[in-house]
């Protein structure tokens, strides 16, 4: 009944629910019994095949999920417009469970290749949802589906600035599949690249009482996070490719900030051309504020406020029921742009692209419209014990550093040094590569820039570059180092 869903959603929206996209339907599908099969020489081929009607999306939830080194699985729409995959051995959550992410259409094509036959490890598939998709996330130029007009693409020349950031704003889907939120990935000051996720309280709050019973945490185990997720040009449509992963762990969250901090099952790299975000937990307003979020499950978006942010001088009242104290949220009133339904556990920036906070709610409409972000200042000390605060989670060294800037997910390390040289390397993997430069007196590479480990002849200071090349393009890190024995002048003693 689309009435009585699209109904029930406009009033969740105001209750500050996570914006609902599709309706799952309970099956029972034994895909390797149910299949057709079809043999050429060693290899398999198994084709099922599900239809829901007028839905604009179908995506599917794995209960038991195993595929053998020697399969692949590939999913896609009727007329092929729309591939997903391939999925592989990899790419499966070690507790079995694995969620699509969305199909365009209402008829796809599941495909299982096997190449030869392992007896001792066979494949299991089998389908316990079926999530017909009853809004239109997908979206085409000048058709933007449920999210509004006013929304600016992150590609447009407004978020020319703000790519790096943009990297590590990624979109959630959670509740069974059907439901979108928002998230970022965080920098800690380890700079250990551990896939910190920072989202929103209520996106797992899913009954909306203000606390987290053991359930919702561990609903986070089968989440799906989609990244890179954009349109190709300014006001173009719906984004052509991105990288989803599957399942996290539940890590910290506090009702009164609204905030919930995730650690990722698989950790993102530079191959997956991603960024760890910079944050700062100063309790000064950000004097102008960027959010980069993803409304109504929409390619990803920037909304600016031009003005200084203000905390909350008054307790907020959520339709729902919770409260949010005094001085725990930024009050920002967006000069353009907006945020909707599925931006919520979006990150705010401040003038310094760091993030200080994530969406909770506000005001409906485009702006001029205000819009809460739960303080990253106070989530940072939050309710006082590990698991309802960031700060040993993001600080655990505790080294006391009030901000980080975002990074990409690679960094310079020494491995050996002599007294008149040192290697140094980056850990990337296959398909990355690396083309080093120093600067500095007396500093100079011996023998090939493009070799990892790289040796440096000294002795001297200066600063040593390591230029990144991946699929996402080029990357420039650099590290400051001293190589050999230093000369030191003596002017007098005693």
């Amino acid at each position: 009944d689309i009435k009585q869903l699209l109904k029930q959603d406009s009033i969740e929206s105001k209750e500050g629910y996570p914006f609902r996209f599709g309706k799952g339907i309970k099956v029972d599908i034994d895909f390797f019994s149910d299949a057709s099969i079809y043999s050429k020489g060693d290899t398999t081929f198994y084709y099922y095949e599900i239809k829901s009607p007028s839905a604009f999306s179908i995506n599917l939830i794995f209960d038991h999920f195993k595929l053998n080194n020697n399969s692949y699985l590939n999913i896609y729409n009727s007329d092929q417009s729309f591939f997903y995959g391939a999925i592989t051995s990899k790419d499966i959550p070690q507790n079995g469970i694995f969620w699509t992410d969305l199909i365009k259409g209402d008829h796809i094509i599941l495909e299982l290749i096997e190449i030869g036959k392992s007896n001792s490890d066979k494949n299991q598939l089998h389908i316990s949802s079926v999530v017909h998709g009853y809004q239109n996330v997908f979206v085409t130029p000048n058709n933007y589906g449920d999210s509004y007009s006013c929304n600016i693409d992150i590609v447009c020349p407004q978020g020319a600035s703000w790519g790096k950031e943009a990297d590590a704003v990624t979109m959630l889907l959670l509740d069974a599949a059907t439901r979108w939120c928002s998230g970022s990935l965080l920098n800690n000051t380890a700079k250990d690249f551990k896939g910190y996720l920072l989202t929103a309280f209520h996106c797992i709050d899913f009954n909306g009482d203000g606390t987290l019973s053991s359930s919702e945490k561990t609903d986070v185990n089968n989440w799906l996070f989609r990244f890179k997720y954009q349109s190709p040009t300014c006001g173009g449509g719906d984004g052509t490719s991105y990288i989803t992963f599957n399942g996290a762990n539940f890590r910290a969250a506090y009702q009164q900030s609204d905030f919930a901090l995730l650690e990722l099952l698989t950790t993102p790299t530079i191959s997956n051309c991603v960024t760890y975000a910079g944050w700062s937990r100063s309790s000064t307003a950000a004097s102008t504020g960027a959010g980069i979020h993803h409304p109504k499950g929409d390619v990803k978006k920037i909304s600016f406020d031009n003005d200084p942010l203000t905390s909350n001088s008054s307790q907020i009242n959520w339709v729902g029921g919770t409260v949010s104290p005094v001085n725990t949220h930024w009050v920002v009133d967006f000069d353009q742009g907006t945020a909707q339904g599925g931006s919520s556990g979006s990150p705010i920036f401040d003038q310094n692209h760091r993030i200080v906070g994530q969406l909770h709610g506000g005001a409906d409409g485009c702006a001029p419209i205000i819009k809460y972000y739960g303080r990253f200042d106070v989530s940072w000390t939050g309710g006082g014990t590990n698991d309802t605060r960031l700060s040993n989670w993001l600080d655990p060294i505790n080294s006391g550093l009030t901000s980080l800037d975002t990074e990409y997910p690679v960094s310079i390390t020494s491995t050996s040094s002599t007294c008149s040289s040192a290697t140094y390397q980056v850990s990337i993997p296959s398909g990355v590569s690396v083309t080093w430069s120093v600067t500095g007196s007396g500093l100079s590479i011996s023998g090939s820039n493009t070799a990892n480990p790289v040796t440096v002849n000294g002795p001297g200071t200066g600063i040593l570059n390591a230029s990144i090349t991946s699929a996402c393009g080029n990357t420039d890190i650099s590290k400051a180092i001293t190589v050999g024995l230093q000369t030191l002048s003596v002017s007098s003693y005693v």
